[in-house]
């Protein structure tokens, strides 16, 4: 097995976890009833798939392919075009000044 797939295997695990086990107001049953609708199920597969598992299998590609400095630049810069495009554009949510703070942190650590 690849250390990806365990890193992900891992993370999968533990976060699975702490949300039936540590969220206020979720318990079992309410965990249940989320899992029997569709609805639900194809949003967290949609973001555990195309966000989470292909933008870490392709930043680990990118590795091979590319120097590090580049594919750190390029990991930076999806932060700041997650929030204009997903969250601002496609979902129409208000820009604040706490999210701007933010992209800027995360612009300047990486």
């Amino acid at each position: 097995m690849s250390l990806t797939f365990l890193m992900m295997l891992f993370g999968c695990l533990v976060f699975c976890t702490l949300a039936v086990g540590g969220c206020e107001g979720l318990d079992v049953d309410g965990t249940l009833v989320l899992l029997g609708n569709t609805d639900f199920l194809i949003e967290t597969l949609y973001l555990a798939l195309f966000t989470s598992i292909a933008t870490s299998f392709l930043a680990m590609y990118s590795l091979k392919e590319l120097e590090a400095a580049r594919v750190g630049i390029i990991q930076t810069l999806s932060v700041v075009v997650a929030v204009a495009a997903g969250g601002v554009l496609v979902l129409q949510e208000t820009f604040l000044i706490y999210h701007a703070v933010a992209t800027v942190l995360i612009v300047a650590g990486g």
